[in-house]
């Protein structure tokens, strides 16, 4: 299907609500929120949660990106330096609200998963990139080209010197996509247990990049 011009630009804290509702859709049945929330009425009520707090971190440091007026996809790109959530990045976007809303078992496992992931990724690109923390289309605008034009968009940003751009997935179906776009598969990391989820970490070289 022809790809479909719609707008592109910067989102607001103002859309707080709408974004995390499209990311909630968007993710609902992804293999990482499957497994964190298996049952779906609590997927339903704790995914908008967990991006309104994730979105508000990415309106405070990263760069927001938006396709479609309103919404109908998004994507946030964290710069050099800001690829990781500090401890006083996540209180200052209100993580303690999260801490009292979430069960705490599934905090608890989300938490041991993110601090694996952490220890890969700073082992796998220990100098300055680009973070590429969440791209995502809503279900009904999909097949419409606004995934690729909102990589495109963040991969054409910014001035001469860009450095890598990394990017991590639980869904094994993202990687082609991604591998189009000049991106390669550098590891991967089980979780471990019977979860069976993996975490397959991307990256393409600083040639052509988003900044």
């Amino acid at each position: 299907m022809a790809e479909s011009l719609v707008p592109m630009g910067p989102a607001g804290p103002d859309q707080t609500a709408v974004l995390a509702g499209l990311l909630s859709e968007a993710f609902f049945p992804d293999p990482l929120w499957l497994a964190l929330l298996p049952d779906e009425e609590e997927r339903r009520r704790a995914l908008p949660l967990f991006f309104s707090h994730l979105l508000r971190i990415g309106f405070r440091h990263g760069e927001p990106r938006t396709a479609g007026n309103p919404p109908q996809g998004f994507a946030l790109w964290l710069p050099p330096g800001r690829g990781f959530v500090t401890f006083a990045m996540d209180m200052g976007a209100g993580g303690l609200g999260l801490l009292l809303r979430i069960r705490p078992a599934v905090l608890a496992r989300a938490m041991a998963m993110q601090a694996g992931i952490n220890r890969a990724h700073r082992r796998l690109l220990p100098g300055p990139h680009v973070v590429l923390a969440l791209l995502a289309v809503e279900p009904r605008a999909r097949g419409r080209g606004l995934a690729r034009s909102l990589l495109q968009d963040g991969l054409a940003r910014g001035g001469r010197e860009k450095p890598p751009v990394y990017l991590e997935t639980q869904n094994r179906a993202n990687i082609p996509f991604y591998e189009r776009f000049g991106f390669k598969l550098i590891d991967t990391l089980p979780y471990g247990g019977d979860s069976g989820i993996i975490t397959y970490f991307m990256a393409k070289d600083g040639e052509g990049n988003h900044r």
